[in-house]
């Protein structure tokens, strides 16, 4: 390979990144449809006016490529701890939801804000940019033993309690994460406040149900 097409596929790939990245903030922060498609080019310093275009097609596949870009580490990581833990086991089913999206909140040259776009994507209407609610190996696994170890005690109240505790984690770990950037929540201090998430998400999976 000559060193002009070696400069022109790395080009490529840092123009492909640099919208993701972008993308990832402006979700964050404005909602899927709330930021124009030149704000987007702007913010990630591409001059190409067509290439969220030439690079994904439509602004919901660079959306999904958001969401793919993180959760190439963070399902390898869920099943990975699922793997060394019993199914039957509620708080190591939890922490393995938990703990590999905690692990977005270490700083990164880019900024961190997946946390606050995962938020997004969950309280928006997005079907119309994402299609079917995005899932992975690790997730769906954790969600069937989770399901399993609450029909045991609350069969009738199983997917609320699922969305509930889904709402808390992510609220709980994009605030955190917003406390990081706003320089309010210390990272040392992040190994405490997850560890006080994942008691309370366990506690509330199992609380009493509510008499009528």
């Amino acid at each position: 390979m000559t060193p002009v097409k070696k400069s022109r596929r790395a080009s490529a790939t840092e123009t492909r990144l640099a919208l993701v990245h972008a993308a990832e903030r402006l979700v964050a922060e404005h909602g899927v449809a709330g930021f124009s498609t030149q704000l987007l080019h702007l913010k990630a310093g591409v001059r190409n006016v067509s290439a969220l275009q030439y690079y994904f097609g439509s602004r919901a596949a660079l959306i999904r490529e958001v969401w793919s870009h993180r959760m190439a580490v963070i399902n390898p990581r869920r099943i990975e701890m699922l793997k060394a833990a019993s199914l039957l086991d509620l708080d190591a089913v939890v922490e393995a939801i938990i703990l590999p999206l905690a692990d977005q909140l270490a700083p990164r040259p880019e900024g961190n804000c997946y946390l606050r776009f995962l938020e997004r994507l969950d309280r928006e209407p997005v079907d119309q940019f994402c299609g079917p609610h995005l899932e992975t190996k690790g997730l769906l696994l954790a969600l069937t033993a989770l399901r399993q170890i609450i029909a045991a005690r609350y069969p009738d109240s199983v997917e609320i309690r699922l969305r509930f505790a889904s709402i808390q984690i992510t609220s709980c770990l994009a605030g955190l994460e917003a406390g990081i950037e706003r320089g309010e929540v210390a990272v040392e201090s992040l190994s405490a406040m997850v560890g006080t998430l994942k008691r309370s998400v366990v506690a509330a999976l199992l609380a009493p149900e509510a008499i009528a």
